[in-house]
């Protein structure tokens, strides 16, 4: 994701770290729960999708993953440990060829966020991200 759909997403307290290759972490101080993480994996889901290919045939997508500190974990470690799994969980959920929509195969992290983001910030349907 670029800059500028960074800034649409990010606030100026955040900070982007790029992992390795095209993973990225984005730290995120001062998210109270869940139902927060919920809220930025949609406006980032949407940012994504706002993406343009110039090749018709390329789909640019996004497997997303988070990890709530210190509610779910105690170390840095952890924390990237847990949403690296997460996002794994999510990256196999969209190819997984079930005949079923991601939404449906997302796993635990998008069940679970589908319930608490609001509808401002809408989960997107299945081959929009």
């Amino acid at each position: 994701m670029g800059p500028t759909k960074t800034r649409v997403v990010a606030r100026a307290s955040d900070v982007l770290a790029r992992l390795g290759g095209d993973e990225f972490a984005l730290f995120i101080p001062n998210l109270s729960s869940e139902k927060d993480s919920c809220e930025m994996t949609a406006r980032l889901r949407k940012a994504v999708a706002t993406i343009n290919s110039p090749h018709p045939d390329v789909h640019i997508s996004a497997s997303i993953g988070f990890a709530v500190f210190p509610d779910e974990v105690r170390s840095s470690s952890e924390l990237l440990r847990l949403a690296d799994e997460r996002m794994y969980q999510d990256k196999r959920s969209a190819e997984t060829p079930s005949g079923q929509s991601r939404s449906q195969r997302g796993g635990h992290q998008r069940q679970r966020c589908a319930a608490a983001v609001p509808s401002q910030y809408p989960m997107l349907p299945a081959g929009s991200v």
